[in-house]
C-alpha cells in the first residue's frame, strides 16, 4: 500500500490545480478522500459561468444548496442575449461581478424596457447611478432592499441625459439611500415624464423627493409615499418640515397614497402631513389613501387629524370621490384590535364624514 500524502502537502497541490483551474483533475481529488474533498470543491466551484449553452435549471438545483457558500467569482457572457426586455437582478454585490460581467450589463441591454432590482449591494453609489444610467429606453424601473454606502457621486450625475420617461418609477421597502434614484431622476433633466411614482422613504431629508416631484410636475398620475417618523425625529422644531415634500406641481395626480409608519409610542411631531396635502390642487384627484402604522393606539389622538381634514374637505378638489383611512395596527401577542378606533377617526375627520366620502378600516400590518 503506498504511503499516503500528508495533508498540507495535498492541499498545496490543490491549491496549484487550482489556480491553473484544472478541473477534471479537481474533480478527481473530490472524489479521492474526504479529507481532500472540501479543498477541492473550494476551487471548483470558487467560479461560476453563465453563458446561452448553460444548463440553468441543472446550475440552480447545482447551488440551491450548501455549495451555493463555495460561490466567490460569477461570470455571465451574454454577448449574444442583445433583445432582452426585462431585466431582474437579485441578491448580488456588483463589485465583486468579474469586469466582462459588468461591461455587458453597462453595454449590451438597451432595448431593456422593464426593469427589477432587489436585494443587490452597490459599494459605490456612482456604479448604481452608471447602471441605471444604462436604460436608455426603459419604461418601468422597480427596486427594493438596495443598498449603497454613503460616498460621493456627483460626478456620476453629470452623466445624466437631459430627459427621462418612465411609465413607473418604484422605490420599495429596505432601500437604505432613497435619494439616490431621486437625485438620478431629476439631476440635470430638462424634462422628467413619470407616470406612476412610489418612494418608500427613511431618515432621509426629503428634499430630493420633494425636488423630483415638482419637476415631475403633472405628468405624475399616480404618487404613493411610504413616510417614518424618522423623518421627523432629526428635526427638533415643531411644523418645521412644512412643505419639504412639495405637491404643488402635481396637477395631474389621479390617486394619491400615503403611508405614514410611525416606529414610536413617544409623542412625534408629524402635523407635517396636513401641510403637504393642503398643497394639493389636482383637478382629477379622485382617490386618497391614507394609511397609518402605530405601535400604540395612544398615538390616535396625537395626530393632527383637524389639518388631515380640512385640507382635504376643501373645494379645491373637485373631483375627489373617495377618501380611505385604514388604521395598520401590529401584531401584539395577547392585545387585540380596538373596536373603537373605526369611530375615533371618524369622528376627527366630520368634515369628510360630511361629505360621505369617507371610509374607514383596520387591520393589522
Amino acid at each position: 500500500m503506498p504511503p499516503r500524502l500528508p495533508q498540507e502537502l495535498a492541499e498545496m497541490i490543490i491549491d496549484e490545480l487550482g489556480d491553473t483551474y484544472q478541473r477534471p483533475t479537481l474533480a478527481a481529488c473530490s472524489l479521492t478522500c474526504r479529507a481532500w474533498l472540501h479543498r477541492s470543491r473550494v476551487h471548483i466551484h470558487s467560479a461560476v459561468r453563465l453563458d446561452p449553452n448553460s444548463h440553468l435549471d441543472r446550475l440552480s438545483e447545482l447551488y440551491s444548496g450548501p455549495l451555493a457558500d463555495y460561490v466567490r467569482s460569477l461570470s455571465i457572457d451574454a454577448s449574444r442575449l442583445k433583445k432582452i426586455h426585462r431585466l431582474a437582478l437579485e441578491a448580488l454585490v456588483w463589485e465583486q461581478l468579474e469586469e466582462q460581467t459588468v461591461r455587458i450589463f453597462l453595454t449590451n441591454y438597451d432595448d431593456v424596457r422593464d426593469v427589477w432590482l432587489a436585494a443587490c449591494d452597490f459599494y459605490n453609489p456612482a456604479a448604481f447611478v452608471r447602471l441605471l444610467q444604462s436604460f436608455g429606453k426603459a419604461d418601468s424601473i422597480r427596486m427594493e432592499g438596495m443598498g449603497c454606502d454613503p460616498v460621493d457621486f456627483e460626478e456620476a450625475l453629470e452623466e445624466n441625459g437631459p430627459v427621462l420617461h418612465l411609465q413607473a418609477l418604484d422605490v420599495g421597502e429596505l432601500c437604505n439611500a432613497p435619494s439616490i434614484v431621486a437625485r438620478w431622476a431629476y439631476h440635470g433633466r430638462k424634462e422628467v415624464v413619470i407616470e406612476s411614482i412610489h418612494f418608500s422613504w427613511n431618515h432621509e431629508d426629503p428634499v430630493h423627493l420633494s425636488r423630483l416631484l415638482q419637476l415631475a410636475g403633472p405628468s405624475v398620475k399616480s404618487l404613493s409615499i411610504t413616510m417614518d417618523d424618522h423623518v421627523q425625529r432629526v428635526r427638533t422644531t415643531p411644523g418645521e418640515l412644512q412643505g419639504a415634500v412639495d405637491l404643488s406641481q402635481n396637477t395631474g395626480l389621479r390617486t394619491l397614497r400615503v403611508l405614514l409608519r410611525l416606529e414610536t409610542s413617544n409623542y412625534i411631531e408629524v402635523s407635517w402631513i396636513g401641510d403637504v396635502l393642503s398643497q394639493l390642487s389636482s383637478q382629477l384627484l379622485a382617490h386618497i389613501l391614507i394609511f397609518i402604522e402605530l405601535p400604540s393606539y395612544e398615538l390616535l389622538d396625537k395626530l393632527r387629524w383637524d389639518l388631515i381634514d380640512s385640507a382635504l374637505a376643501d373645494t379645491r378638489i373637485p373631483a375627489l370621490k373617495k377618501v380611505e383611512c385604514c388604521i395598520l395596527r401590529r401584531y401584539m401577542l395577547h392585545q387585540g384590535l380596538d373596536p373603537n378606533a373605526i369611530n375615533r377617526v371618524r369622528n376627527a375627520l366630520p368634515k369628510l364624514a360630511a361629505l360621505g366620502i369617507l371610509e374607514v378600516s383596520q387591520e393589522y400590518t
